[in-house]
């Protein structure tokens, strides 16, 4: 159900000139990430919800358990419930205040592939497009009903005791409890939903498909956009648009992306060795895969291996 309050631009938009990029450790072998906070008490309200405004690579799912404030995203703003649901895409700049004490929330990011993974005719490109297209603020945050809050409830704290665990199979229940949280949130939101805030038509999933399987195939070797566009039966101008709608990033950037986190992955494996992956990651040299894998995973990789060895 799209929440029943209205939805204005900010009056003051001074936030947007602070966005920071924000990284977490995300990669192909470990798309999901998940965090809970819970904050009993703390100095006067209005409070800023995270140390600055922020965007992301990835998309979101925020459930805010407890507690009120103000949800900004992009130009406009709307007041937060207890019970509410944030869906974000990748590059929306975000913020949020708090009104009142205490505060809970869990929130998990996921790569856009691992929903696009199911295919651009099936099910992938229309969670996608949930989170991706472009849509004004009242449908992005969602008043759930007391059932749909009861049952999320349930499955964000197993997917917490998962995702801080490391039992066996631990990816594939991630991946398991996400696709149950998408699947309640976005049958429940089409039985509900008063207009359609997405045009599926917009895009051709089809064409991206086949830049995504390009980019795939030929990660390791020097690539351009014109090879992807080439691939996808488009021009270069219209594959950096088509990129932006269906993924909220450049080809360039999801490139980008999708080698480090294959880096991230062979930086684990036994033996491995830093100036070994980056050339086989298709890097001219190691200090560009060190500059490019600080800026997407936020660490050295040096450290990365440090922190994965453990």
């Amino acid at each position: 159900m799209i929440a029943s309050f209205d939805s204005a631009p900010t009056e003051h938009l001074e936030w947007l000139g602070q966005v920071q990029e924000v990284r977490h450790p995300l990669s192909q072998s470990h798309p999901i990430w998940v965090h809970s906070s819970v904050i009993s008490a703390g100095a006067s309200v209005p409070q800023p919800s995270v140390p600055c405004p922020e965007q992301h690579p990835y998309c979101e799912v925020a459930f805010v358990r407890e507690g009120r404030g103000w949800q900004y995203i992009g130009r406009e703003k709307l007041e937060r419930n207890s019970g509410d649901l944030i869906l974000l895409g990748p590059g929306l700049p975000h913020y949020g205040m708090h009104l009142d004490w205490p505060q809970r929330h869990s929130v998990v990011y996921f790569l856009p592939t691992v929903v696009f993974e199911m295919g651009p005719e099936g099910d992938g490109a229309r969670v996608l497009a949930r989170f991706t297209q472009p849509q004004p603020i009242r449908h992005r945050v969602l008043r759930a009903t007391p059932e749909l809050r009861a049952r999320l409830e349930t499955l964000f704290d197993e997917l917490q005791t998962e995702f801080d665990g490391d039992a066996l199979c631990r990816e594939l229940r991630l991946r398991s409890l996400l696709a149950e949280i998408l699947s309640s949130i976005l049958r429940w939101d089409g039985c509900f939903r008063r207009e359609e805030a997405v045009d599926r038509q917009a895009l051709n999933w089809v064409q991206i498909e086949k830049a995504l399987r390009y980019i795939q195939e030929h990660y390791t070797e020097a690539i351009y956009v014109q090879d992807v566009a080439r691939a996808a039966g488009v021009g270069a101008s219209g594959l950096q648009t088509m990129f932006r709608d269906a993924l909220g990033i450049s080809c360039m950037q999801y490139l980008l992306s999708f080698r480090i986190s294959h880096a991230a992955a062979a930086l684990c494996q036994p033996g491995a060795r830093v100036a070994d992956v980056a050339m086989a990651m298709g890097f001219e040299s190691l200090s560009n895969f060190n500059t490019a894998f600080r800026r997407v995973m936020a660490m050295s990789p040096t450290e990365y291996m440090r922190r994965h060895s453990q």
